[in-house]
């Protein structure tokens, strides 16, 4: 192979992903003579986001987070916006926190089309003259599904299918009247992320998609404090950095068998 030669994009046409999350949190001001924090930016913050993107999210929903006060409820969302009813994406909106989620229909590119164009509407609208913006959190989050058989061991589909290797000791199950092969498992493993400064999480574990016995895969990445982007400059490296990440990731696990049923 020629050294200026470039490896095609790996395309595919039946990707296993379930949903994509970007989130992000801001600090919230002191309330003067208690311990409340409060958003200066909500509950405007969410008209003005509605206002500037209605033509795409039509559709406004409330959450049952409404019942309570914003003061006793700040990082959960309250509102969702959405393109079409039932339908991806959508963004949500609470005191101090904003989420862009994506289903199905996911695309890199236009996710994080989407990630960079909310960011530069809620930098314009947030009141920074009446409280500093200081961003606390940045992630990123993808959730994908993997369908397995009835009748598959899912400690062999780790190892065998996605190259993790969970191994037990067998003496758990010759003393005992147990069943080696476990009806699911679960996995998570953390680590620290060099460049950009922040925290990666791996979860796999069992489930089910659309009522078949499934691995679901999830790889969550996250800035927190003085590492996470506070404008867009700092936004736009992050954003590829991680997922390059995750991509490496996916494309690791995966490789072999199971991307074929992908492409």
């Amino acid at each position: 192979m020629s050294a200026t030669m470039k490896v095609k994009p790996l395309v595919l046409t039946k990707p296993p992903i379930l949903e994509a999350i970007f989130e992000m949190r801001w600090e919230l001001a002191p309330v003067p003579n208690s311990q409340v924090r409060r958003d200066p930016a909500y509950p405007l913050l969410y008209g003005r986001l509605y206002d500037r993107f209605k033509k795409d999210y039509a559709i406004v929903e409330d959450l049952p987070s409404v019942q309570a006060h914003p003061d006793a409820s700040p990082y959960v969302v309250r509102h969702r916006m959405r393109k079409a009813a039932d339908k991806w994406p959508l963004v949500q909106v609470g005191p101090g926190v904003i989420t862009i989620n994506e289903g199905k229909e996911y695309s890199w590119d236009k996710f994080r089309e989407e990630i960079v164009r909310i960011f530069e509407a809620f930098t314009d609208f947030y009141p920074a003259s009446t409280f500093p913006l200081n961003v606390v959190k940045t992630e990123l989050r993808f959730i994908n599904g993997i369908e397995m058989g009835d009748n598959e061991n899912p400690l062999q589909f780790l190892a065998e299918k996605l190259h993790t290797k969970v191994e037990l000791d067998p003496a758990l199950f010759t003393q005992n009247k147990i069943t080696p092969a476990p009806e699911g498992v679960t996995f998570n493993a953390g680590f620290n992320i060099q460049q950009p400064i922040g925290k990666a999480m791996l979860g796999i574990g069992s489930g089910e998609i659309m009522d078949k016995p499934a691995m679901l895969q999830q790889m969550l990445l996250h800035s927190v404090g003085e590492s996470a982007p506070q404008d867009l400059g700092s936004l736009d490296p992050w954003l590829d950095s991680m997922h390059r990440i995750a991509k490496n990731w996916f494309e690791t696990l995966c490789r072999g068998e199971v991307m074929k049923r992908f492409v």
